[in-house]
């Protein structure tokens, strides 16, 4: 089994995307940041807590195109994703080759994600089950309650346990069986030392989005009005979850090198 320090990999990422932001960054923009602002802008105001209901009124419904919008998101996300992924793995690739790897790859990474998905769902309905039947004996409030955190527990440790996944997709050329197989065996004895590092990481990107897209949003409400402030607010949040993704990406692709080592 490989031995990871996350430590080392965080040392290896800085300088790395220092060097090579100048083609991370126009990527994680380009591919992840600026279509979550259009999907944003799809939506109804007070779906966005920019504008608040008034009385507690029903929300309006969604646009018939918000499903589209969001699945071809979904897509681009994962290009952008393999891109960086390849751009880190493979130094002096130029972006065009990069995401014509990225691009050649999505199939295989939307197929393994959507049957690691059914099963983590299919879990999820036997504890939803399970809770269910046991609502009489520890009580429908208690029930209630363990739900959430029962969900949030799976969906962290097979967020930990599948984290390389996309790096193995965009790397080794496998096929979604492969793929799942491989992503899963990596991470072997690793699973705890990945729960960390996926929560530090994901509690600095709410904190971090969520402060950007709030003060932006703000300013942008005083300065020409609600519609505004969701665009500007929209547009911070996303660029500075970019930001951080872009870290995030190039620190996974170093775990996974010490890991495939």
């Amino acid at each position: 089994m490989a031995k990871l320090s996350i430590g080392k990999a965080w040392e290896e990422t800085v300088p790395f995307v220092k060097r090579e932001g100048h083609l991370l960054f126009p990527v994680a923009f380009a591919l992840i940041a600026l279509p979550i602002v259009v999907l944003m802008q799809m939506l109804p105001a007070d779906y966005t807590g920019f504008t608040a209901g008034a009385g507690g009124a029903k929300p309006q419904p969604l646009p018939p195109m918000y499903s589209l919008g969001f699945m071809v998101v979904a897509v681009l996300s994962m290009m952008g994703a393999l891109t960086i992924y390849v751009l880190a793995l493979r130094p002096g690739i130029s972006v065009g080759e990069a995401l014509m790897r990225a691009m050649r790859r999505t199939p295989a990474l939307l197929g393994a994600l959507l049957l690691v998905g059914m099963a983590v769902g299919l879990i999820m309905l036997v504890l939803v089950l399970v809770l269910g039947m046991l609502a009489a004996a520890v009580g429908p409030a208690a029930a209630t309650a363990l739900l959430p955190i029962l969900v949030g527990g799976l969906l962290t440790l097979a967020s930990a346990r599948f984290l390389l996944l996309n790096v193995v997709v965009a790397e080794e050329g496998l096929g979604v069986l492969a793929s799942i197989r491989r992503g899963w065996d990596i991470t072997r004895g690793q699973l705890w030392r990945l729960v960390v590092f996926l929560i530090i990481f994901f509690a600095l990107l709410i904190v971090v989005q969520s402060a950007a897209q709030g003060i932006l949003g703000v300013v942008g409400t005083l300065i020409g009005g609600p519609d505004i402030g969701r665009l500007l607010g929209g547009l911070a949040g996303a660029i500075a979850g970019g930001v951080i993704q872009v870290y995030l990406l190039v620190m996974t692709a170093r775990i996974y090198l010490q890991l495939r080592a």
